[in-house]
């Protein structure tokens, strides 16, 4: 992908904390470990599940109050389920032949991904066109990580200038991509090749992974006390919310309506999906 420009950008404050109109716990019937990744404009949630009778893990799918796995046919101990578009077409990764590989579900079709000479491939998001973002790491070493723009059947690698390791984590209508830059934990905003760094004020690691339509992103962030915190960026401001009783948490999806998804870590250790609507 061209490069046009980089931009950094932290701002000198982030906004006050607003309460969570609504939290809800995200947990499949059985499970003693979830992950929510994923949030479309219909409500409909992707993520990823322990069962705690067989101890396999499944994807699974959330919508309207219901919970459906997804199992990739012919892989084996585990997939997750990363994103999911308008039309409830799914991406993920999942391990093929003793190899982590992207997937698409579209229309009951699965479809394969895997980057040309890698190490593994994940694909993490899908936008209404069909176009699938992710990341992959070549055979020079697992810290060689790229992000990767999947169109129409043409692959292309995407880099952050100046980064080591780039992963792209979510695609809106418009083409707009987010992800994380470097081990360090940086986010970016791709818009048409012009990259810009998001970095909360006062903090040590940024992420940024999900996008909605209007070009909002969801993502994370470590204060000074190294406490975590689910954070929003839409157009040049930062607003952060908490999970109450977290000790610590990753944000990932966003839809058109500011509904964030994740995961969040309890008192006990357990790991819980979350929705935050507002």
């Amino acid at each position: 992908m061209t490069t046009k420009t980089s931009v950094f950008l932290a701002l000198g404050a982030i906004s006050t904390v607003l309460p969570a109109q609504q939290f809800t716990k995200i947990e499949p019937p059985g499970a003693f470990f979830t992950q929510a990744f994923g949030i479309n404009d219909r409500g409909d949630v992707t993520g990823t599940y322990t069962d705690g009778s067989t101890f396999t893990n499944h994807g699974f799918v959330l919508k309207n109050g219901t919970f459906t796995d997804v199992d990739i046919p012919g892989t084996a101990f585990t997939t997750r389920a990363m994103g999911i578009n308008s039309h409830g077409d799914i991406v993920g990764d999942c391990l093929l032949n003793g190899k982590l590989v992207g997937f698409a579900l579209e229309g009951g079709k699965v479809i394969f991904i895997d980057a040309p000479n890698s190490i593994f491939t994940r694909a993490l998001g899908i936008n209404p066109r069909g176009d699938i973002v992710g990341s992959y790491a070549d055979n020079g070493s697992l810290r060689t990580v790229h992000g990767f723009l999947l169109s129409k059947g043409n692959f292309m690698t995407i880099d952050a200038p100046g980064a080591q390791s780039t992963a792209a984590y979510g695609i809106n209508a418009r083409g707009d991509i987010s992800g994380v830059r470097d081990f360090t934990g940086r986010g970016f905003l791709s818009i048409q090749g012009a990259f810009t760094t998001l970095n909360a004020p006062n903090s040590f690691f940024t992420s940024a992974h999900g996008i909605n339509a209007q070009g909002d992103v969801a993502g994370n962030y470590n204060d000074t006390s190294f406490r975590q915190h689910v954070l929003v960026w839409s157009h040049g401001a930062f607003t952060t919310m908490d999970v109450p009783g977290a000790t610590a948490l990753e944000a990932f999806g966003i839809n058109s309506a500011r509904s964030v998804v994740g995961y969040y870590v309890d008192t006990a250790g357990h790991y819980h999906g979350f929705l935050l609507t507002r």
